[in-house]
């Protein structure tokens, strides 16, 4: 009869399927791992990255998509994000002229007009359609040299 083997050593998000290192090698073992999640691989694409050092990607979408693309992602994402939450309180203070008043933030998109709704939807994309120069695949939007999250806004006052 085979033994049974080991957990884990046939479900590759656990790097079961790399080759197990023989025993008394164990710090070879784990040069080739990941430093913040030991019993992943690193990972390859990560080099020259902020990031790389630790080898944090355990689901492992630098793999299969550009970590540059990924950079902007994340850092445009984050930026929504700290505008909608300035947006969320600030709609209880400031009203637009025509809307209603909504006292309860949560409600606001209810008592919108439809009209409104379509406009931000429109203006939304339009800055997003806008912001990269016509290129909004991540096959094409790097070209020229351009640094992920830098969409030169703003840039003239932050020179000193």
């Amino acid at each position: 009869l085979d033994a049974a083997p080991a957990l884990g050593s046939g479900f590759a998000l656990c790097g079961g399927l790399q080759q197990q290192a023989v025993r008394g090698s164990s710090i070879a073992a784990f040069a080739g791992r990941s430093a913040s999640v030991p019993f992943l691989p690193k990972p390859k694409n990560l080099e020259g990255l902020v990031g790389e050092e630790q080898g944090f990607d355990p689901i492992g979408f630098a793999e299969d998509v550009d970590a540059k693309w990924l950079r902007e992602a994340e850092l445009k994402h984050g930026r929504v994000c700290m505008l909608a939450t300035v947006g969320f309180f600030a709609q209880q203070y400031i009203t637009f002229p025509g809307f209603e008043p909504t006292p309860d933030a949560l409600q606001a998109v209810y008592t919108a007009p439809p009209s409104a709704m379509a406009t931000l939807l429109f203006l939304a994309g339009y800055i997003e359609s806008s912001s990269y120069g016509g290129k909004i695949t991540m096959l094409d939007m790097f070209e020229g040299g351009r640094v992920p999250g830098d969409f030169n806004f703003g840039a003239g006052f932050l020179k000193g």
